[in-house]
């Protein structure tokens, strides 16, 4: 709540599944952020938890290493970000349905949270 003080907005802390209101169902920047959030919380998660060894079909990505330097020694496990955008998409964009403008806005809002 703190970071939107200044701006329309209504995070409620009851839980349930309607937890950010009928604001999902409108088209304008608090629902954009919270598409965009979400995919980018599930995207991080999963690459994360792949490097992690949480999760038995992926691993660490050992194509990606940090630059080195005189005392500086690599851990040699990356987190696995092409699986977590892969396994992001299809868990997050398998509840869009449709092919309206908002289907499209939705998808767009969750692939520049993935990006």
């Amino acid at each position: 709540k703190w970071q939107f003080r200044n701006r329309r907005w209504n995070c409620p802390t009851a839980p349930g599944p309607h937890l950010f209101g009928k604001i999902v169902n409108r088209g304008c920047r608090e629902t954009a952020f919270i598409f965009a959030i979400t995919s980018a919380g599930v995207t991080h998660s999963v690459a994360r938890s792949c490097s992690e060894g949480s999760i038995e079909s992926c691993t660490c990505d050992y194509r990606r290493r940090g630059p080195g330097g005189p005392d500086w020694h690599w851990g040699g496990c990356s987190d696995n970000i092409d699986f977590g955008r892969l396994f992001g998409r299809e868990f997050v964009d398998s509840g869009e349905k449709g092919r309206d403008l908002r289907f499209l806005m939705n998808l767009h809002n969750n692939e520049a949270g993935r990006t």
